[in-house]
């Protein structure tokens, strides 16, 4: 004899309501389970980019430090472009004066140039004296020497 065992009355109509439920569980589940796979997915991608930024951040820290430098170095420049105006003006004021000197020893050229014609000149006339000044001397000692035989 076989005994058909029967469920009561009140859990066969439970049985579609429980498998529908227990069907709206497991897509729930499988939705959170993607849902909790999209985040993971979301902040492993988020945490790579922060990464990223990290690198690009210590690039910026080494990027302002030699900005730092520039700065410091702008400003010694700035100090030295003070000097230099400084050194300039005081050489244009030299050269202004050495213009003047140049001038005057132009003038001054001129004159030694007139001057050493005027001593080439004596020169020449020196040297044409002197043939007659050796003669005339000549005479004079012979004079004397004629007034001592008296």
């Amino acid at each position: 004899m076989v005994h058909s065992v029967r469920q009561p009355a009140h859990l066969s109509a439970r049985t579609p309501l429980i498998a529908l439920g227990s069907l709206i569980a497991v897509i729930a589940l499988v939705a959170v389970l993607l849902v909790v796979a999209d985040v993971v997915r979301q902040l492993h991608y988020m945490s790579s980019e922060l990464g990223q930024v990290g690198t690009r951040l210590s690039a910026l820290d080494a990027m302002n430090k030699k900005l730092d430098k520039l700065d410091t170095m702008q400003a010694q420049l700035a100090k030295m472009d003070g000097h230099l105006v400084m050194v300039k003006a005081g050489l244009d004021q030299t050269n202004a004066k050495l213009g003047s000197m140049d001038d005057k020893i132009g003038g001054l050229n001129g004159k030694i140039t007139g001057l050493t014609g005027q001593i080439k000149s004596m020169d020449t006339d020196l040297r044409s004296m002197k043939t007659d000044i050796h003669g005339m001397a000549h005479k004079l000692e012979g004079s004397f020497l004629f007034r001592g035989v008296k």
